[in-house]
C-alpha cells in the first residue's frame, strides 16, 4: 500500500487505490434549510429544496420576443440562412477539445469513450447532430443534468453558501461547442 502511495506513483493512481479502499461509504445526509429557514432533515424535503433552489437560480429572466416576429426568422435580405450540416470534421475537432477526466453526465458515459479515434463515433455523432439542427429536437438526456452541491463552507445548512455543479453529458458538449464555434466565426464577421 505504501508502495503505491509514494514514490514514483501517479497522484491519480495514489486517488484511485484510495477510492477503491474506501468504496461503499456513504457520506452522512447534510441537512439544509428550507425557504422559512426551517432545517429540513428527510431526503425528500432537501431534494425537494434544492429543486426548488436551482430553478430559481437557472430560471430565464429574459424576455422573450413573438414567434411571428420578423427579426428571428432568416430573410433574404439579411444574407441569414439555415445552418450548414456539421461536417464529421467539425465533430473531430470538438471531439478532440473535450477535456480528460470529467464526470459523466446523465448517459454515465465518459468523454474518454468519444475520444477513441473510432470513425463509427464520429460518423454517428455528426448524423445525430444534423438531426437535431434538423428537427430541433434534442435527446432528453441531452438536456438533462445531474447538480452537485459542494458547500462553500463546512457545515452549512444554507442552500446559497453551496457552490452548484451541473454535469451535462458529453455527446451534448460536442455539439454545443460546434454551435459556439459557428456563432463566434458568425459574430467575429459582423462586428468587424
Amino acid at each position: 500500500m505504501e508502495q503505491g502511495l509514494g514514490g514514483n506513483s501517479s497522484l491519480r493512481k495514489s486517488y484511485s487505490i484510495i477510492k477503491k479502499l474506501r468504496r461503499g461509504f456513504q457520506p452522512k445526509q447534510r441537512n439544509i434549510k428550507s425557504e422559512d429557514n426551517r432545517v429540513l432533515t428527510d431526503l425528500q424535503s432537501i431534494l425537494q429544496r434544492w429543486k426548488q433552489y436551482c430553478e430559481q437560480l437557472y430560471k430565464d429572466n429574459t424576455p422573450h420576443s413573438d414567434p411571428d416576429d420578423e427579426q428571428d426568422t432568416p430573410s433574404e435580405e439579411t444574407g441569414d440562412a439555415p445552418f450548414p450540416e456539421i461536417l464529421e470534421s467539425e465533430v473531430e475537432h470538438a471531439i478532440k477539445r473535450l477535456p480528460k477526466n470529467k464526470a459523466a453526465g446523465v448517459d454515465d458515459l465518459p468523454g474518454e469513450l468519444l475520444k477513441t479515434d473510432n470513425p463509427a463515433i464520429t460518423k454517428a455523432l455528426c448524423c445525430l447532430c444534423n438531426k437535431i439542427l434538423k428537427t430541433g429536437e434534442w435527446p432528453t438526456d441531452w438536456v438533462r443534468s445531474v447538480f452537485i452541491t459542494i458547500p462553500k463552507k463546512t457545515g452549512t445548512t444554507d442552500c446559497s453558501e453551496h457552490r452548484t455543479i451541473a454535469l451535462i453529458t458529453h455527446a451534448s458538449k460536442i455539439l454545443l461547442r460546434i454551435l459556439l464555434k459557428r456563432m463566434e466565426g458568425v459574430a467575429r464577421h459582423r462586428i468587424c
